[in-house]
């Protein structure tokens, strides 16, 4: 009885060293942290950005400005109710407006390889203009 349960050790702690083994780097490497988290749209790599993170970035800002698209052209159909005076004022503004959408647009079509650093500092200045061109949209539903 001794005899088995020494023998039933011994293959059992053989077992664990051979595991320990393979899964430090034997045949089947444990995988890393990188590829068990969750692909964020707008992430990138440490190093530069990918041509995917490039087209998530872009399809995501191009729904939003789809949406100020949508609020701009809702705006062009309330100039029907204003005064003379208040269209001119609100056409200057719509058209203001479709200027810095055109440059939004234009900047996040831009969007390329970059370093870290650059990619990091280009989309605060995308979410930058973007948050002026909403706040001025929203100025313009104010009136």
């Amino acid at each position: 009885m001794r005899y088995i349960k020494g023998v039933i050790g011994l293959f059992l702690l053989c077992g664990v060293i051979q595991l320990s083994n393979v899964w430090a780097g034997g045949r089947y490497p444990l995988p890393s942290s990188a590829t068990l988290s969750p692909q964020v749209p707008e992430a990138i790599s440490a190093d530069t950005t990918t041509p995917r993170d490039v087209d998530a970035f872009k399809r995501s800002w191009h729904r939003k400005i789809d949406k100020l698209d949508k609020q701009i052209a809702k705006a062009q159909k309330s100039l029907s109710r204003a005064s003379d005076e208040g269209k001119k004022n609100l056409t200057s503004q719509i058209d203001e407006l479709k200027a810095q959408r055109d440059d939004l647009q234009q900047q996040v079509d831009e969007a390329g390889d970059k370093t870290a650093e650059e990619w990091n500092e280009f989309k605060q200045a995308v979410a930058q203009k973007y948050d002026t061109l909403e706040s001025g949209i929203r100025d313009l539903f104010k009136h």
